[in-house]
């Protein structure tokens, strides 16, 4: 799990569109004091889920391992551009992306299952929620 965390964090670094748009920073679990006193826009990312996955051979098994991993994403700006900007740069990041490197492990594929833009109150600022499925396999 922690390799996976490692591997995100290390994409968003390498990926000056994302890393641009999000001014406020990407966290892990929750942006150090929350709103409102994180610098918008910023991003926060976790693991919702891990389920391993075996297959049992004669004399080797392989570990695989599937992941659904949530951003979340908020915008002050009442435009819905800036929020706009952000859902794009982390699609172009993360869509099927072959630039995550899990150490030990093959990518063997990442697909964004959901999508989710909502204004929360009270100060109505912008929340965009990705979920993306994540398969690896032990090397």
């Amino acid at each position: 799990m922690e390799a996976l965390i490692d591997a995100i964090w290390e994409s968003y670094n390498r990926d000056n569109t994302l890393k641009d748009a999000l001014s406020g920073g990407l966290y892990f679990a929750e942006a150090p004091g929350s709103r409102p006193k994180t610098k918008m826009p910023y991003g926060a990312f976790n693991i919702i889920t891990n389920t391993p996955l075996w297959t049992m051979g004669s004399e080797t098994s392989t570990r695989r391992e599937e992941y659904l991993i949530q951003f979340s994403f908020w915008s002050e700006d009442n435009s819905r551009s800036e929020i706009m900007d952000i859902q794009a740069a982390a699609i172009s990041c993360f869509d099927w992306s072959t630039d995550v490197e899990v150490s030990g492990y093959t990518v063997t594929w990442i697909e964004r299952n959901t999508s989710q833009l909502i204004r929360e109150p009270p100060d109505q600022v912008w929340h965009l929620i990705i979920e993306y499925h994540i398969r690896i396999q032990a090397t």
